[in-house]
Formats: C-alpha cells, sequence, structure tokens
C-alpha cells in the first residue's frame, strides 16, 4: 500500500471539491485536479475542473462544464481534446451531439465548444479506424464475452486549436436530453484576460483561466436574467472572506472554505467584481 501510494504510481491530485447547497439534492459538483503526472515530459502543467449541474428539467436534466488549462513542454506540441463515443457523432459548427439508440437506449448529449475560440473540430473513426492515431490503427480486440453494444466504442471527437502554442485553454459544455431532442438552451462564454466561464439556462460557471487560486475576479455577465435571477458558482478562490459586487452594489459578503475554494449565490446580470475582504 505504501508502494501505490508513492510519488511513483502518483498520477493525479485532487486540488479542490465541493458540491451543493443541499446535500441530499446538490445544484452542483465540482471537482478541481492536477493531472500533469499521467502525461509524459511533453506537458508542463495539465489541471482539469469539472462542474456538473442538475438542471431541474425533464427534458434537459443535467449538464456539465469542463475546462482544461495545458501548458506543453514545446510551443510547438499540438493538443487535442477528445470525446470517444460508441456512435457516430454530427458536428455541426462549434457543436456535436452523440447519440445511443442501439439495443433500445434513447439517450443524446450535446456538446458545444467554446473555448479554443478557433478550434478545428473534427470526427474520427468508422470501419477501419476504430482505434485510428496519427495514421495507425489499434484494434481492441474482442474479449471472451458478448459485446452486442460494442462497448469498445468506434468514433471520437478531436477538438484542436488552430495554431500550436505553449499554452491551451478548453472549455466544453455537455447538456443531456433523450435522443431527437431538439431545443437545447443556448451556450454562452464568458471571457476576460483573467476568467473564463460559460453560461446554461440559469447558471453561471466561472473559472481562473490558469487554474490557479485567485484574490479577485471581475466578469460581465449579459445573458439576460431570469426571473428569479441566475445561479453563479465562481471557482479557483483563495480560502478566506470574500465580498460579491454587482454594477456597485453589494450581492453578499461570503466564507470560501479551503477544500472548495467557491462561492455559489444568485445575482442578477451586470458587472462583477469579486474581491477578498
Amino acid at each position: 500500500m505504501e508502494m501505490l501510494l508513492s510519488d511513483d504510481y502518483t498520477v493525479g491530485k485532487a486540488l479542490a471539491h465541493d458540491f451543493g447547497p443541499s446535500e441530499q439534492t446538490p445544484e452542483y459538483s465540482y471537482l478541481k485536479g492536477d493531472i500533469t503526472k499521467a502525461y509524459t515530459s511533453k506537458v508542463k502543467d495539465v489541471r482539469r475542473s469539472f462542474v456538473f449541474l442538475n438542471l431541474d428539467d425533464k427534458e434537459q436534466p443535467a449538464a456539465m462544464v469542463i475546462y482544461d488549462n495545458v501548458e506543453s513542454s514545446d510551443a510547438s506540441f499540438r493538443k487535442y481534446w477528445l470525446m470517444h463515443s460508441i456512435e457516430e457523432p454530427v458536428v455541426k459548427g462549434r457543436e456535436f451531439t452523440i447519440s445511443r439508440t442501439l439495443n433500445g437506449d434513447s439517450g443524446m448529449l450535446k456538446n458545444t465548444v467554446l473555448l479554443p475560440s478557433k478550434a478545428k473540430i473534427e470526427t474520427v473513426g468508422g470501419p477501419g479506424k476504430e482505434f485510428w492515431v496519427f495514421g495507425k490503427n489499434y484494434p481492441n480486440a474482442a474479449t471472451s464475452r458478448p459485446d452486442p453494444a460494442n462497448e469498445r466504442g468506434a468514433w471520437r471527437v478531436e477538438v484542436c486549436p488552430a495554431k500550436a502554442a505553449l499554452k491551451d485553454n478548453f472549455l466544453n459544455v455537455i447538456q443531456v436530453a433523450d435522443a431527437g431532442f431538439k431545443q437545447f438552451d443556448k451556450v454562452t462564454a464568458i471571457e476576460s484576460d483573467t476568467v473564463a466561464g460559460a453560461v446554461v439556462k440559469d447558471r453561471v460557471v466561472i473559472f481562473n483561466r490558469d487554474l490557479k487560486t485567485m484574490t479577485e475576479c471581475s466578469f460581465k455577465l449579459t445573458a439576460k436574467s431570469p426571473t428569479s435571477g441566475f445561479k453563479i458558482l465562481v471557482t479557483d478562490l483563495e480560502p478566506g472572506n470574500w465580498r460579491v459586487i454587482c454594477d456597485g452594489k453589494t450581492v453578499g459578503d461570503f466564507t470560501v472554505d479551503s477544500q472548495a475554494g467557491d462561492l455559489y449565490f444568485n445575482g442578477p446580470c451586470g458587472n462583477y467584481n469579486i474581491r477578498k475582504m
């Protein structure tokens, strides 16, 4: 056990985690990790944050916001954000859908690529290319157990920045529904020099651009405010006491826990300044 827990076997570390505000029916679940050691020396820093959102909607029950900060050791190394699937993805502009219809299944997800702002989005797969990687197929042999649903998969979507760079950010929002659902809500991005985030339905999620902790952040929320206001989650905050100000008015004072590093509140559209007191 000591060997398994040693640095030789460690490939990731949880940096922050939280869920709430209800412990029984949370509206969000948040996890942030450093997964640099899971990669080779080609990278200097790889951090990822997930936020799962319970949208309390029977037709669109949930969404997941995924934010990645990846810094390579060489600016010429291109980065690829991947999503693997069993059935063929359908790409349209900056969005793609993946359905599951085999053997009576009836689910679907829709992914919106918010970052990189200029991204190349392609599908890879199909007969002879099920496990295609840079010009070669690496077939995954069938096991002795039946696999009528082809759980080994046959497709993936690749999201790649238009140009190679030392550092890249990926921001994706996944919404789920029954297969064939057409009325997914529009997803919009929030960007500044210090933060990146997304708006989906009445939810807002904000990250530090580098996924490092911060003592102050500002952003502009221009989407039309729902009747009850937005539910806003701001992550990557240092522990301590914080004040949220919107358009010059105090929304509230909050305490940020060291394990969570986030705060969650209701607010309208406007210009936000959130700072440690």
